[in-house]
């Protein structure tokens, strides 16, 4: 199977070299809105004509719509096939993707310039479009303007809160006293009489122990003849006053402590 698809791969090389005298077919569109037809590769043609016409001609803003007449999955990509020596890392401008048979797609060719592209499916298909002459302007698609950073409003004061309203103090109502009865007269107490101190107990008087008397020597019994001495009576007075003298200071000492 390699070895045949090589071989087929040759035939078809053969084919476009021997036809290099051929012109490829071409086509200039100045409608907003052209088509390319894209077939399956055909072996049997001296020189197979993948995409109708393979050289389109428009001006700059017009529509071009791929689509895909054949049985296999095609898609049109920017850029020489790699089988011609394009570079498959080139910048694609434009890309449709895969297309199934029956289906189509639009894209927009918006400069002046020339713009090769191929099938990634099959490389060995592969046209060319020339943008050229005056503008389509209602097709042109402006670049969006770049966005300008917007500045950050500042945050809108925020009113303070009314304060809530506080009612009204309600005055308590302060009951009247009640009228005070006048209290009964009560009868007014009766002065006890004074009584009289108590008299201030009398001081024990003292009584002064008597001297005592040394003892009495026995006198020798003396045997004498009893005689009556008269008594005197001056004596006796005097040793009464002493004991009264002595009786008086006594109390009044007492009565100082």
């Amino acid at each position: 199977m390699k070895v045949l698809a090589f071989l087929g791969i040759i035939l078809i090389l053969a084919g476009i070299s021997g036809a290099a005298g051929v012109e490829a077919p071409s086509s200039k569109c100045d409608a907003a809105v052209c088509t390319v037809y894209g077939f399956d590769l055909n072996y049997g043609e001296a020189l197979p004509i993948p995409y109708v016409p393979q050289k389109l001609t428009v001006r700059p803003g017009a529509n071009v719509t791929f689509v895909n007449m054949g049985t296999d999955a095609h898609t049109a990509t920017y850029g020489v096939s790699p089988l011609y020596g394009g570079n498959p890392r080139v910048e694609k401008l434009f890309d449709t993707q895969r297309i199934d048979p029956g289906k189509k797609v639009t894209i927009r060719i918006e400069k002046v310039g020339e713009y090769p592209y191929h099938c990634v499916f099959h490389p060995w298909m592969n046209g060319t479009i020339v943008a050229t002459g005056d503008p389509i302007l209602g097709n042109i698609v402006q670049p969006p303007p770049a966005p300008q950073p917007q500045p950050i409003p500042a945050p809108a004061p925020q009113p303070a809160p009314a304060p809530a309203p506080q009612p009204a103090p309600v005055p308590i109502p302060i009951p009247a006293p009640a009228p005070q009865q006048p209290a009964p007269l009560q009868p007014a107490p009766q002065p006890t009489p004074a009584q009289p101190p108590a008299p201030p107990p009398e001081p024990k008087k003292e009584v002064p122990s008597p001297a005592p008397q040394p003892p009495l020597k026995p006198e020798p019994q003396i045997t004498a003849k009893t005689e009556s001495v008269p008594m005197d009576f001056t004596l006796i007075a005097g040793a009464g006053v002493a004991v009264v003298v002595v009786v008086v200071v006594a109390v009044l000492v007492l009565r100082k402590r």
